[in-house]
């Protein structure tokens, strides 16, 4: 969430053809100035620059129109998500917010955590993996696989009971007879094509 709250409105760029938003800090709390901005991502990997989808660049373009302008002479940190006093967002404020939107709406298993999750699990099932690790600032594809990517329960076994709906298993005698007459086939249908042929060249008497 830090580096969405870190947003500035300089490192979006809504007028390309494949508007994008450039991740290059995050909301930090610094002891004594309360929360403000760090000028790094967390990881070199988290420094990366999206192409962002239609329906976010659509709600970028509202906000930035709805947003309101600092009066002349009055300094402004430009953010993206700024509070009604101009200053950084606090992420635990945030976060207690959507908790109660989230708990209004009947959602409370959905964490903000849960919609990195979605990223990536909705890019994995389109065979974009490395693309989902990349996109949420991963230095490797195997954190994305480990923690972030939703794998299928395993149900618990019951083959002992399902294997009664199959076919009896064979006895290893059974099996060894099935064998031997499997093997017998060819022979037989050598034997009496080679009697055939005999019968066929030799001209009655």
């Amino acid at each position: 969430m830090g580096e969405v709250l870190a947003l500035r409105w300089q490192d979006i760029d809504l007028d390309d053809d494949c508007p994008t938003a450039t991740i290059c800090g995050t909301i930090v709390f610094v002891k004594g100035q309360g929360f403000s901005r760090q000028d790094r991502t967390k990881t070199d990997a988290g420094f990366r620059t999206v192409i962002l989808p239609g329906f976010v660049v659509d709600v970028l373009w509202r906000r930035f129109n709805d947003r309101a302008h600092p009066a002349r002479g009055q300094h402004s940190i430009n953010a993206v998500f700024a509070s009604r006093n101009d200053t950084w967002l606090s992420p635990y404020n945030v976060g207690r917010q959507w908790r109660e939107v989230r708990n209004q709406a009947g959602l409370e298993w959905v964490t903000l955590h849960v919609f990195r999750k979605t990223v990536a699990t909705v890019l994995d099932d389109a065979g974009k993996t490395k693309e989902a690790s990349r996109q949420l600032g991963h230095a490797s594809e195997e954190v994305t696989k480990a923690y972030y990517i939703a794998k299928p329960k395993l149900v618990p076994d019951v083959t002992d009971v399902l294997d009664a709906l199959g076919p009896r298993p064979r006895s290893i005698t059974e099996a060894i007879l099935a064998e031997k007459s499997a093997l017998a086939r060819p022979i037989e249908g050598a034997l009496c094509g080679s009697a055939v042929r005999q019968a066929v060249a030799v001209p009655p008497p």
